[in-house]
């Protein structure tokens, strides 16, 4: 008998709300009426919609996290014993592992913040502004950080105010700071306060409207860090992709165009050690597929 759940469908949403992800991004007050609960289909579509929007990318990404490590694993144990092994693993495992966080208990364990209703942050001192022109992305975590904000900001007064006089009592008056540093920020342009706030060594950096896609294809510093490559090939064209999530010194990786269905398929058999005999008796049976051999069937049904 196969384990309890063996064989079930596994989809990015499902896992991801198997493991309180999507409740989590969804904001404060915003969580889903109950199941039950009578609905008329205009709110089904806006509970819909608002659920979609909080259903972030972690479950896919860890899933392939969770297999590309497992398979390293045995590759390692492979090549100190010889023995190789199977690799199981659950995108419901690896996404448990992602939010494993919330699913450690303890006496005393502080409260898991959550982003406000708006989704602008976590907290005053680590979320979006509204500007004069676009939006700031302020993140100002440690003691020396604050002090410098206030100083860079020329708000000193802040320091001196007894309700964020630590890090307890700022999050205690959290919205009252939110509104002061609210006030502040629209006073300039996002591009303004990056320019002003970061370079004082407190993370502020300008959060514009671009999509993450329009991001990875037009700004500056994802070129020159090759995050982002353009590829070119006979049969796909021009492509932008990811860059190698890794740099190798010794063995660097290359991000090509995709490749053609069977590109690879003599290079693999001639690797596996086939006779030219094999490798033809492949081809007749349509075992075995490649773009030289579709190249001469059409040429010869072109004649």
């Amino acid at each position: 008998m196969g384990r309890p759940g063996a064989g079930r469908a596994a989809f990015h949403p499902t896992a991801g709300a198997l493991c309180g992800g999507a409740y989590w991004q969804i904001g404060r007050g915003n969580q889903p009426p109950p199941n039950d609960a009578p609905l008329e289909i205009e709110e089904v579509v806006r509970w819909g919609e608002r659920m979609l929007a909080a259903n972030e990318g972690t479950p896919d990404v860890s899933a392939a996290l969770a297999v590309g490590t497992g398979l390293a694993m045995a590759l390692y144990h492979k090549s100190r014993t010889g023995e190789g092994q199977s690799v199981e693993t659950s995108m419901l495992n690896s996404n448990a592992w992602v939010c494993s966080d919330d699913f450690i208990r303890y006496e005393g364990k502080p409260p898991r913040r959550e982003p406000d209703a708006e989704l602008r942050g976590l907290h005053a001192l680590k979320r979006l502004y509204r500007t004069h022109t676009g939006w700031a992305f302020l993140e100002c975590e440690q003691e020396a950080e604050w002090e410098t904000l206030c100083r860079t900001l020329e708000r000193e007064d802040l320091l001196e105010d007894d309700r964020f006089s630590s890090a307890t009592q700022r999050l205690e008056h959290d919205e009252a700071l939110a509104s002061i540093l609210s006030g502040i920020f629209a006073g300039r342009s996002a591009e303004e306060w990056e320019a002003t706030v970061s370079p004082a060594g407190v993370p502020c950096v300008a959060a514009d409207a671009r999509s993450r896609g329009e991001f990875f294809l037009r700004d500056p510093s994802v070129a020159a860090n090759e995050l982002v490559v353009r590829t070119e090939s006979r049969h796909s064209g021009v492509m932008y992709r990811q860059g190698p999530p890794s740099r190798l010194s010794l063995t660097p990786g290359v991000a090509g165009p995709p490749h053609e269905h069977g590109e690879d398929t003599l290079a693999i058999l001639e690797e596996l050690g086939l006779s030219g005999e094999e490798v033809e008796a492949l081809r007749r049976k349509g075992v075995a597929s490649a773009p030289e051999w579709r190249s001469a069937a059409g040429e010869a049904a072109g004649e």
